[in-house]
């Protein structure tokens, strides 16, 4: 348990709130980093502290992460906002007033960070209506597009002075008493509110995103609204390093509510050199001096550096996978798309797991731009147990969630990134709005990003994942502009424009089609069978009673206990032109656009009648079959019994049948084979004889051939040949 602080006074009072809630003090299963009760006290050793906290959490937080981490609602916290709102009203007003008459009395002059985060969140994210005009679009702005008062030229002003610092504490420069006053100003200015940015090198420079672009990224303009990185295809990424969370969170001393790092540093000038301190060990792990503000140059790591028991590099990542990386870069968190997109996914890890790897690193972690929760200090358990909160709940289905820094990765918003095994970049997502047709529905967005990975998916697969053929950026979808099917007749199925955001119940049904009926217009699914040590994500959500309540986790906890019967796995979907429907990234007019054994993710919700989307993947893996030694044979002799393995559908999902067929190249001195194949076996005979009398040498060809077919490039035989040598004096070799 951890240990409590209380001074006299105030916080008596509000302790003993707090361990009338939670009993002993010990946190209730599932209510997230700690009770405020529980860690807000561990910091609390003045009246201005407990005054700090107030303003901390009515203007510095994040409305959701306050509420799923147990602030929200919770009577310390309201307490404490509800008596800091009451000495700024009696105090704080006339303080703030004096400030900006520049006549602060000496008394009050430790208030000042308390009235300047109030003036800065006023001035920056009031109005409401205001909030595009001031910030642009949601995050990283660093300049107003159109400042519309004098306030905001000042806020700008005080911005610009404290990147220009933090440029100098990335890059190991020493800082003069004034740096240090201007880094204290922008840490009140940047963190009174949740939706500025990352406190990661993306805001250094300080005049526009275009700057940013072009002169730290290297970047050119594509787009009016986006910019290409640095990566072209072909290209070798950095080699950032990944730390392995579950190595941490495994350990016995691994402590999901230990201690955590006072949230309120940023207001207490004291803790000026610790906050400066925290940015330069992060700064000297991952990134590399240099000179030209605002230039950053993220560390790449050494090819030759030697993994630890607790991290890789990437490069080491890629050696040992020996498999193409979809790496997704600010993916796995709570961010709404994201939580969709990790669902999307879902689809490409079913129908490609076994040929490609997923490694979901979290820069928000890396990067210190995790302003929503203030945290400071970042050691790795720290970092795991952020992981396993924000990340892990969401992820049903990767065999790990690493924390990795990834801003190296051409630094734009781009989420998800293709990498050959070799770590040559391939492409990345585009990930703008320009794939929204409906005002206000990021529903197209999110979908036609989805659309356009998995016709390149397919494209891959069919090029051998040749960066010749690999376009830089994904192209969205061929219903970029627009579905064939408006959200109306969705809308008449019960779903809306906002069914995606934050799950809203929605969840993910993975398997094989085994029937499409166009009288009844019907699908007939066969879910994939539930094992939970597959899923290790959902085994940890189970271990550490992580949101319980998510779709997938209840869906899985559905298929554990309903079991892999087929009747168990047998689900009937009906389908009306209000259901997206697609295959290979493609739009399909209905249910007649699919086909048998065509891999499909079927979005949708408890109680309704229809499902939401349709997605299919339709591309066909040549069937395997290990190759096969060479053979001798004396002449004249007994029929001989090769054995033939590794013979495999090559499918990860849908059942298929296969045939073996062989023949002999040189019947003259080998006679035609015999196959001995069982169906569903994973070996096969092949019965081998000479020809009487004759020698000679030849080839025997064996063909496997699966019922996947071609479809899209697609590729259903597997051909394969050894040789036989007949002679006198021959020994009997191969098996």
């Amino acid at each position: 348990m951890l240990r409590h602080y209380v001074f006299a006074g105030l916080m008596g009072f509000l302790l003993s709130v707090a361990g009338s809630r939670t009993g002993s003090g010990q946190q209730p299963p599932g209510e997230g980093l700690g009770v405020p009760g529980k860690w807000i006290s561990q910091h609390l050793d003045s009246e201005y502290d407990a005054l700090a906290w107030g303003c901390r959490l009515k203007h510095c937080s994040h409305v959701y992460y306050e509420s799923i981490q147990g602030w929200k609602d919770n009577p310390v916290a309201n307490d404490m906002v509800t008596r800091f709102t009451a000495w700024f009203d009696r105090d704080g007003k006339r303080i703030l007033a004096d400030w900006r008459a520049g006549t602060v009395q000496p008394e009050d002059r430790q208030y000042l960070p308390l009235v300047k985060t109030v003036f800065w969140d006023t001035t920056a994210m009031t109005p409401a209506e205001r909030r595009g005009l001031k910030l642009g679009t949601y995050f990283r702005f660093n300049r107003f597009p159109e400042p519309a008062s004098p306030e905001d030229e000042e806020y700008q002003a005080v911005l610009e002075k404290g990147l220009a610092v933090l440029h100098k504490i990335y890059n190991r420069r020493p800082l003069t008493p004034e740096d240090r006053s201007d880094f204290h100003e922008w840490l009140l200015a940047y963190y009174c509110n949740y939706y500025i940015g990352g406190v990661d090198p993306a805001s250094l420079p300080a005049d526009s995103w275009k700057t940013f672009a072009r002169n730290m990224l290297g970047s050119t303009q594509r787009t009016g609204k986006r910019f290409r990185g640095l990566y072209s295809p072909g290209d070798e990424v950095y080699n950032f390093r990944i730390i392995d969370s579950e190595s941490i969170w495994g350990m016995p001393s691994f402590d999901l509510n230990g201690d955590v790092t006072d949230n309120c540093w940023h207001l207490k000038p004291e803790r000026l050199d610790d906050i400066i301190a925290t940015y330069r060990a992060f700064a000297e792990e991952y990134y590399e001096p240099a000179d030209e503000y605002p230039i950053v140059k993220p560390r790449d790591w050494p090819s030759d550096t030697r993994d630890t028991e607790r991290d890789s590099t990437f490069h080491n990542y890629l050696a040992r996978q020996r498999k193409p990386v979809i790496l997704g870069k600010w993916f796995a968190n709570r961010d709404e798309a994201n939580c969709r997109m990790v669902l999307f996914m879902y689809l490409h890890y079913r129908a490609f797991g076994d040929k490609l790897n997923f490694l979901f690193p979290e820069p928000g972690y890396q990067s210190l731009v995790e302003k929503n929760h203030l945290i400071f200090t970042m050691d790795d358990q720290m970092r795991a147990r952020m992981i396993l909160w924000n990340s892990v709940p969401y992820v049903p289905f990767l065999p790990e969630v690493s924390i990795g820094n990834v801003a190296p990765l051409g630094g734009k918003l781009n989420r998800v990134y293709l990498v050959n095994q070799d770590g040559a970049f391939l492409c990345d997502l585009d990930y703008d709005g320009n794939g929204q047709p409906r005002e206000g529905d990021s529903w197209d967005m999110l979908l036609t990003e989805m659309l356009g990975f998995d016709a390149n998916l397919v494209n891959c697969f069919r090029t051998g994942f040749s960066p010749d053929s690999a376009p830089a950026i994904v192209p969205w979808g061929e219903s970029v502009s627009q579905f064939g099917k408006g959200l109306e007749l969705s809308s008449a199925n019960g779903h809306n424009n906002k069914s995606y955001n934050r799950y809203s119940g929605l969840y993910d049904v993975i398997g094989e089609l085994i029937s499409v009926d166009a009288d009844e217009h019907t699908i007939t699914v066969l879910r994939e069978e539930f094992d939970e040590r597959d899923y290790p994500n959902y085994l940890t959500v189970k271990r550490f009673d992580l949101l319980p309540v998510l779709p997938h986790v209840k869906l899985f906890d559905r298929f554990k206990a309903e079991g892999n019967s087929r009747e168990a796995r047998t689900w009937v979907f009906k389908v009306n032109q209000g259901v997206f429907t697609f295959v290979n990234g493609r739009e399909v007019r209905d249910e007649s656009g699919f086909r048998k054994g065509d891999v499909v993710s079927v979005m949708t919700r408890d109680g309704m009648e229809y499902p939401y989307v349709i997605r299919a993947i339709r591309f066909n893996f040549a069937p395997t079959i290990d190759p096969v030694a060479d053979v001798s044979l004396p002449v004249d002799s007994e029929p001989r019994t090769v054995k033939l393995t590794g013979i495999d559908d090559n499918n990860q999902v849908c059942e298929q049948s296969i045939t073996v067929g062989a023949r002999s190249l040189a019947p003259g001195v080998v006679a035609p084979p015999e196959v001995r194949y069982r169906a569903g076996s994973s070996s096969a005979e092949l019965i081998l004889a000479p020809v009487d009398g004759q020698t000679g040498a030849g080839e025997i060809e064996v063909q496997v051939k699966d019922s996947g077919g071609t479809y899209d490039g697609g590729q259903d035989t597997t051909v394969i040949t050894f040789r036989v040598v007949v002679g006198r004096g021959q020994t009997e070799t191969g098996s």
